[in-house]
């Protein structure tokens, strides 16, 4: 079995992954960014067209399905990916040509891309820069 090449995260990945190459490199990059990632072991003992990946990261769970360059999707995966999606899941097919959108996907902080803070964290945040204006206000130094 021939292993896809170890890319550092930005790199270019190779147009011409198998859909292994192709998976290998996602769940590297996943593990890079803190995610949790599923594959089946076996799909030929798992329920016909469920996605190749699962991948959990605090309150995010993203399936994908993974096709080489030119792959189809079958009838039995596009049940499943509408099932998912029916659901409100975050479901999506991805191919080598979408890695920009999987690596913005799999940076992207928890909510979406809105960094979750404490209430507490939001009003220290606030209070520090009302007293930062009020200093330049009142002619202090902000240092």
């Amino acid at each position: 079995m021939r292993r896809a090449p170890y890319r550092q995260p930005g790199m270019q990945p190779a147009r011409r992954f198998s859909e292994e190459q192709f998976q290998r490199w996602i769940v590297q990059f996943a593990q890079l960014n803190g995610w949790l990632a599923y594959h089946p072991y076996d799909s030929r003992r798992s329920e016909a067209g469920w996605p190749d990946l699962v991948l959990v990261r605090g309150d995010q769970v993203l399936f994908r399905e993974l096709k080489a360059e030119n792959g189809k999707v079958s009838a039995e995966q596009q049940k499943w990916i509408d099932a998912l999606a029916h659901a409100g899941c975050d479901v999506a097919v991805w191919r080598p040509q979408d890695e920009k959108v999987i690596e913005e996907a799999l940076r992207r902080r928890s909510g979406g891309g809105v960094e979750k803070t404490d209430p507490r964290e939001t009003a220290i945040r606030e209070l520090l820069a009302a007293a930062a204006r009020a200093r330049v206000v009142f002619g202090e130094d902000a240092a």
